[in-house]
């Protein structure tokens, strides 16, 4: 199991502001993120990253520029090779 590895931890968005004068404000959010990674004997790791693992669907607006949804799940991986 010493190949074998894994984090994550939240990730925390405060509050912001919808425009200038700064009296109406966005919640704040928390997305959670995780990794996990695997070494092959031959050196190769594996690797798979996801990101808003909860896919939290928290938007933030401004009164000029209309609202954006926040970045939804997403997973990547990785394989590379050590020498």
């Amino acid at each position: 199991m010493a190949r074998l590895g894994f984090g994550g931890g939240p990730r925390y968005i405060g509050e912001s502001y919808k425009y200038l004068p700064n009296n109406v404000a966005n919640d704040a959010y928390t997305v959670f993120d995780a990794v996990a990674h695997y070494t092959l004997l031959d050196g190769t790791e594996v690797q798979v990253n996801a990101s808003n693992i909860f896919n939290n669907g928290d938007a933030t607006c401004t009164t000029s520029g209309g609202c954006q949804y926040i970045s939804p799940r997403i997973a990547t991986g990785k394989v590379s090779y050590h020498w």
